[in-house]
């Protein structure tokens, strides 16, 4: 899951207990149904602020399926003059529904969705937005 990411903060400690954790959820001898994506609120191509503050908040829907076991908000630059475009993943409980735009980097144009991934090891996306970091 990480080998998508070069971004050094999905190569940290922090980062690789948390993908060790969900990797212990994981069952083979599940069954379950098809995994319903989380909906995402924010609306495409807004960049959240708070009043008073620089950042705001992406929010979503976690998704419905009772058999998530976790979630990932994949941020990826699309504008930039580097041969790849730098992706930022973040793990977050499958109930947490939101993350702050004070945690991304950079400014530029991103695409952002979420991924729900069951306790099958099935991935949910989202349906992916945009924005311009000011």
């Amino acid at each position: 899951m990480l080998a998508i990411s070069g971004d050094v903060l999905n190569r940290d400690q922090q980062t690789r207990l948390r993908t060790e954790h969900i990797s212990s959820l994981l069952s083979s001898n599940s069954e379950g149904s098809a995994t319903a994506p989380a909906e995402v609120i924010t609306p495409d191509g807004t960049y959240p602020k708070r009043e008073g503050n620089h950042f705001g908040d992406l929010i979503w829907k976690p998704s419905a399926s009772p058999d998530v076991i976790a979630e990932v908000a994949e941020f990826v630059m699309t504008v930039m003059r580097v041969p790849r475009e730098p992706t930022r993943l973040f793990f977050v409980t499958p109930s947490a529904g939101k993350l702050s735009t004070g945690q991304l980097f950079g400014g530029g144009r991103f695409q952002w969705r979420v991924w729900s991934i069951n306790k099958n090891g099935e991935i949910a996306f989202s349906d992916p937005r945009s924005y311009t970091y000011p």
